[in-house]
This record gives C-alpha cells, sequence and structure tokens, in this order.
C-alpha cells in the first residue's frame, strides 16, 4: 500500500483504479520513465495509488493497448531498465479522457454537493447544486427510453433481451465498471 489513505470503500480504490491508466499516461507525456520512477511519482500523489503492485500489469495492458512503448535502457554502471514512453495512440487517448473527465468530474462534485449543506438552506438561492448534477448524469445516460418511462409510471416493460433487464437498474450507470469489464 502506497499510503493509510489509499485503503477505503472499495468504491474509492475503483475509481482510483480507474484513473490510473490516464495518470500514466499523463506522467509519461513529459517524459520517459522506467517502472519504478512512475510508481515513486504515483505514490507522491497522494492517495492515487492503492498499491504498487497494480502499476506494472496497468503498464502491460498499456503496451498491449499500443498507448505506450517501452525500451530496455542501460546507463553506464547501472542494470538496464525498461523505460515507457507514450504513443500517439496514447497522447490521442489521453487527451479524450481529459476533456471527458473535465465534465464527469464536474457533475460527480455537482451531485455530491458540499457534505456540510443541508437542502433547502439560505446558501442555496437557486436551488441544491446537486439537482443540476442529477440532471446532467440522467443526461449523460442517455435519454430515458419509453421503457424507463413506462416502469416509473407501472407500465409493462416493451423491451426484450439482455438490455431489458439492465434498463430496470438505474444504479448500474452510476457502478464503475473495473478494467475487466465488471461491474
Amino acid at each position: 500500500m502506497a499510503n493509510d489513505s489509499a485503503a477505503g470503500p472499495a468504491e474509492l480504490r475503483e475509481l482510483r483504479r480507474g484513473v490510473l491508466g490516464p495518470c500514466v499516461l499523463a506522467l509519461l507525456e513529459s517524459r520517459p520513465r522506467f517502472g519504478l520512477e512512475l510508481v515513486r511519482d504515483l505514490a507522491a500523489a497522494d492517495g492515487l495509488l492503492t498499491s504498487d503492485g497494480t502499476v506494472y500489469p496497468l503498464l502491460n495492458r498499456l503496451r498491449d493497448a499500443c498507448l505506450v512503448s517501452s525500451d530496455w535502457q542501460a546507463a553506464e554502471g547501472q542494470r538496464p531498465r525498461r523505460y515507457y514512453s507514450i504513443t500517439p495512440d496514447g497522447r490521442a487517448s489521453l487527451a479524450a479522457f481529459r476533456s471527458e473527465w473535465a465534465r464527469f468530474s464536474q457533475t460527480v462534485t455537482d451531485v455530491l454537493g458540499p457534505t456540510s449543506r443541508q437542502a433547502g438552506s439560505p446558501s442555496e438561492p437557486h436551488g441544491n447544486p446537486s439537482d443540476a448534477g442529477a440532471r446532467r448524469l440522467a443526461g449523460a445516460a442517455g435519454s430515458r427510453d419509453d421503457a424507463e418511462v413506462g416502469r416509473a409510471s407501472g407500465a409493462p416493460d416493451r423491451q426484450s433481451g439482455p438490455g431489458a433487464q439492465r434498463a430496470g437498474r438505474p444504479a448500474d450507470a452510476l457502478t464503475p465498471v473495473t478494467s475487466e469489464g465488471r461491474r
């Protein structure tokens, strides 16, 4: 474990694990680095690294996805080290993540709101900020389909197949997907 603050609810560990890849790409954007250097840099970012052992498998996945490349370099008097560099595909992936991250993180912030806020307090003259975030989340997940609206009104579900089961559980949209694709 990098530090004690990295321990926490499973959801927070999954969130950290989900942003670790783009964070590695961001570190490699400035210059190539070797594995232990990446571990140290990520550990220095408080709470980001959940386990030192997560970085090397992640680097392998990023390399397999052609987002990073690696080569062995040996400096005089030192053992060879594998240095990782970001590829053009990695830069494009990082740029896409950055553009989505700004919107996503703002939506989460809006939904969560300040923990000390009380609903309807005078400090909220224009309504509850988490209402706007919830609307943004609903819009980001796509417009509500007729079947979902029908369930809310008690009408029978007109969908069939695997999508029908998922549509009946709106919490799925907020459940993090792990790198293995499980919820």
